[in-house]
């Protein structure tokens, strides 16, 4: 797993405000801090793992301004109790992740991921996506690999949606479980810190160390013993790429012997009213014991209402809807008490409804299981969409520990037929085999370099000439191939840099984007290091704009060493080299 000093340099590198925007605030001297284990004594659970946290979340010595320059000068005086668990769990805490302003809660105009302190966070794998929100900088840092876990917050879907958006895992536990103290509040009905990560079993790791008490062991449970049910709510509303894939979901749940019915649980309309009535109170007592300047609703609406500029970019309809005077106060009271009577009657029906099911998946756009305060679960395929982001379900239900243990399994096969292992790494051999190689070389730089490299250079990168040069330059030519097909490759080498002489190079790795995810590029790597044995030094050279393969070498355990060069691929492009030394 990724060091916590990695972490930084990736914050710096990529996460910045020139890059994807997700990091608010850095502590390069977390590293320095991490307390050291002696003797025999067993390591805490996430003993030195670099942990992000939201920016509404109470961190000593950082900054909380849940994304508002109304709360710029909120500096936190002590950790929020989730916090101090973490950190006596081992986890290391390298800074604040950029978030939507105040969770989502000031504007229905807002994009997911803005916020007038941070600006707009960018999408993990694809700029022109919506990242969504509110948890968004938490979602993006761990997609792009930055960090291996961040904590968010959750309302209503600011964990679960920013997960399966950004293709990762996420967590809402059941109401109550976390300690609301010392987090930016919306909703003390329905607010909970969360989890990310790659997986669920990470995941778990993460918000068992949150916990007062860990977690007891989960464990996957057979896939013939699961009771599934699906929730159609609303599954009319999904584009047809995302119905194909939980069709696909469904199918292989019934074939892996799961039992499996549907229920109807649509959205309701209580949340509104709660929210309303819970923000304002819930914000004045956070407020009144940090260290704000502004202390109250009322003036942070003033706040906004005196600089246009830069807080009223989407408006700001929720933050000023909940705002409401002694007048009002009989009205919203009824309203209130009213929707809590409604949400006790819809837990009553909905818990008896599914109290039989392991898990409900979601395949609708709903907010019932935050409505009933159920726990939440997002799990990420190895499976890309169209867009190259992992596509991802969401699961609920009436006990955590069941959830818990159903998600591992649906996450076993929703990879199993991902995991592809009739993936075998060759040397190349035959002229079938080097055509292969022309063909991914061809087909990788048009789906990678689009946007880095020019358009009139890449035009000249056709089949033949990269078959062409296969041909020219077989030697040390890996190809990954399924079945007869080549979808990957590496060429590597001794050393041709001057500087660099005794060192083993890799020259080149591709793999087919349909084939992105499934370790494809990691066993070529691996298998190319091992026949570079005899060097200690090995490195790559990366086009500086590629920021996919910059993240990939990263996690590989490369590291920039400062040299830098120009090539002319049509017009001038920068690379760069990355090392990395043997252990």
């Amino acid at each position: 797993m990724i060091t916590a000093l990695e972490a930084i340099r990736l914050a710096k590198e990529i996460g910045g405000k020139d890059g994807l925007n997700c990091i608010a605030e850095l502590d390069e001297t977390a590293v320095a801090e991490q307390t050291e284990c002696s003797g025999n004594a067993p390591l805490p659970l996430l003993f030195g793992v670099p942990v992000l946290v939201k920016d509404n979340i109470d961190v000593k010595g950082f900054h909380t301004t849940a994304g508002s320059l109304a709360l710029e000068d909120n500096i936190a005086q002590n950790d929020a109790p989730v916090i101090r668990n973490l950190r006596r769990n081992g986890a290391v805490i390298i800074g604040k992740s950029n978030m939507t302003e105040f969770a989502n809660f000031v504007s229905t105009k807002m994009p997911g991921g803005y916020s007038s302190h941070g600006g707009q966070v960018i999408h993990a794998v694809k700029p022109e996506l919506d990242p969504l929100g509110s948890s968004t900088g938490s979602a993006v840092a761990v997609a792009a690999g930055i960090v291996p876990m961040a904590v968010g917050t959750d309302t209503c879907h600011s964990v679960t949606a920013c997960a399966m958006g950004n293709g990762i895992c996420g967590l809402k536990p059941p109401a109550g479980v976390l300690s609301q103290e010392g987090i930016v509040p919306i909703s003390k009905t329905f607010d909970s810190a969360g989890a990310m990560a790659q997986t669920v079993s990470d995941t778990l790791k993460l918000y068992s160390a949150m916990r007062d008490e860990p977690l007891p062991e989960i464990k996957p449970v057979p896939a013939g013993g699961l009771r599934i049910a699906v929730n159609t709510a609303n599954s009319d509303m999904n584009p047809e790429e995302r119905k194909q894939f939980l069709d696909k979901v469904v199918e292989t749940l019934k074939n892996s012997g799961a039992a499996v019915s549907e229920v109807d649980e649509p959205p309701t309309p209580e949340l509104p009213a709660i929210m309303k009535r819970e923000f304002g109170p819930g914000l004045a007592e956070y407020l009144g014991k940090s260290m704000a300047k502004l202390k109250t609703l009322k003036e942070i609406v003033e706040y906004f209402e005196a600089h246009p500029d830069t807080m009223m970019k989407y408006g700001y309809d929720l933050l000023h809807g909940a705002l409401y005077d002694e007048s009002q106060e009989d009205v919203v009271e009824e309203e209130y008490q009213k929707a809590m009577k409604s949400r006790a009657d819809q837990i009553k029906k909905v818990t008896e409804e599914i109290k039989d099911y392991d898990a409900v998946l979601i395949t609708g756009p709903t907010y019932v299981n935050h409505l009933c305060g159920l726990p939440t679960i997002t799990v990420a395929s190895r499976s890309l969409d169209s867009n190259g982001v992992r596509q991802a379900v969401m699961l609920y239900g009436t006990d955590e520990y069941r959830l818990y243990s159903a998600a591992l399994t649906v996450e076993q096969l929703l990879n199993l037929e991902e995991r592809n292992d009739s993936i075998v790494i060759k040397l190349a051999e035959t002229d079938e085999e080097l055509c292969g190689r022309g063909y991914v070389h061809c087909t990788s730089w048009q789906e990678a370099y689009r946007g880095i490299v020019c358009d009139r250079y890449l035009d000249t990168m056709t089949v033949e000439a990269t078959t062409a040069r296969a041909r020219k330059f077989p030697e040390n030519t890996l190809v990954a191939k399924d079945k007869d097909k080549v979808v990957g490759f590496a060429v590597y080498g001794p050393s041709r840099d001057e500087d660099l002489k005794n060192a083993g190079e890799v020259v080149a790795i591709y793999v087919l984007k349909e084939y992105y995810n499934k370790k494809i590029g990691y066993r070529l790597m691996n298998e190319a290091i091992s026949r570079l044995s005899e060097y200690n030094t090995i490195f790559v050279w990366v086009l500086e704009k590629n920021e996919r393969a910059i993240r990939f070498y990263h996690r590989y355990g490369f590291e920039f060493d400062g040299c830098k060069k120009e090539w002319t691929l049509g017009t001038p492009v920068s690379i760069v080299r990355m090392i990395k030394k043997r252990e």
